[in-house]
């Protein structure tokens, strides 16, 4: 039998020593390259065309693949260490994180919902408060709190799991989990007898990346195959090249988010390793870093900022000018994360 599959059965027992720094490196980059996407898709949708991959979705993907990957290798690694995964810290990290910036905002748009310069019915600002609003049809100005309710939903579940389940189990659930997007896709768009059943559980399918992610994770846990002699900058390219192709057009769409996302958790890999290529000092240099670290911010901002649905929009002149909009919405981001989230960063490391 594999020696990373018998690990399943016995347990995880040693780091890795490519996942033994604090910070790993290239995970900053990616997540600035996906928010990056996300911005200039909603910045210019009218201009770009549906189909493109540079669109929403493609971002918030490789957010969702890089979340599940260094979500469950920092529990792997309390579990090691520690012989246990603390829950409590873990939710009070991961609510100092996600909690202050996005309650703060659903305040400013209520402020501004009071003042008639946006509309928002109620039913949104409660399932933005309490992340579900990837169960609803997305609109407005609380439309990217989907994604949103989509990790708070995975920081509640995968790491109870995690924790309470032997590894096998997990396993088995995220590959479930992964094979039966495609399921659901299908069946939502073709079944006669069964359509709106499997339409109801379409949310279900944005957990695919989040759970190949995972289980990316385990992997690097769980075998003595190591990745690092194959990460060159022309496999690098080779699978950065299958990842973009698969999200385009290779099979059909049920089964391109599936190799999409496999190939992208490759690429994260991949680049764990110092090789001084030009993608790894691309994901590393210090410019990438520091948005990386402001994706939090910027996504959250980046709603009243794009889409052209502006509050102040007709208020001034150049009021919806896209440059002017994206300017602003990169300052007041570097503001929320310099000087308001930044404070509750400082408490999250009093539970690490």
């Amino acid at each position: 039998m594999p020696h990373f599959i018998t690990k399943f059965f016995v347990g995880i027992k040693t780091i890795p020593d490519e996942l033994s720094p604090k910070f790993l490196p290239s995970l900053n980059g990616l997540r600035a390259i996906s928010i990056l996407i996300v911005i200039y898709r909603h910045a210019f949708w009218l201009q770009l065309k549906k189909d493109s991959f540079l669109n929403g979705d493609f971002g918030v993907s490789i957010f969702f693949i890089v979340s599940g990957f260094l979500i469950t290798t920092l529990l792997l690694k309390e579990q090691i260490l520690k012989k246990t995964i603390s829950l409590k810290n873990f939710f009070i990290r991961r609510a100092l994180r996600i909690l202050p910036l996005a309650y703060t905002y659903l305040l400013l748009l209520l402020i501004l919902d009071y003042f008639g310069l946006v509309k928002t019915p109620v039913s949104d600002y409660l399932s933005g408060f309490f992340f579900y609003h990837n169960w609803y049809t997305q609109t407005g100005y609380i439309n990217h709190y989907w994604s949103l309710s989509v990790e708070e939903q995975f920081y509640i579940i995968f790491p109870f799991l995690l924790k309470q389940l032997k590894l096998k189990h997990y396993v088995l659930i995220c590959i479930s989990l992964a094979a039966l997007a495609p399921v659901i896709t299908y069946f939502s768009a073709h079944s006669v007898f069964w359509q709106d059943l499997f339409y109801n559980l379409r949310p279900l399918i944005k957990f695919q990346p989040i759970a190949i992610g995972s289980l990316m994770a385990i992997i690097m846990f769980t075998t003595t195959f190591s990745l690092q002699k194959y990460s060159t900058i022309g496999i690098k390219l080779i699978v950065l090249g299958l990842a973009i192709a698969f999200y385009k057009i290779v099979l059909p769409a049920e089964i391109n988010t599936l190799f999409f996302a496999a190939f992208m958790a490759i690429f994260i890999v991949l680049n764990l390793y110092n090789k001084k290529d030009f993608i790894f000092m691309l994901l590393n240099n210090r410019l990438l870093n520091y948005l990386g670290l402001m994706s939090y911010s910027l996504y959250i901002w980046q709603q009243l900022f794009t889409l052209n649905n502006m509050p102040w929009r007709n208020a001034f002149s150049f009021g919806d000018s896209i440059m002017l909009n994206l300017i602003l919405l990169f300052i007041v981001s570097y503001i929320s994360y310099n000087y308001y989230e930044r404070f509750f960063l400082r408490l999250k490391e009093r539970f690490a």
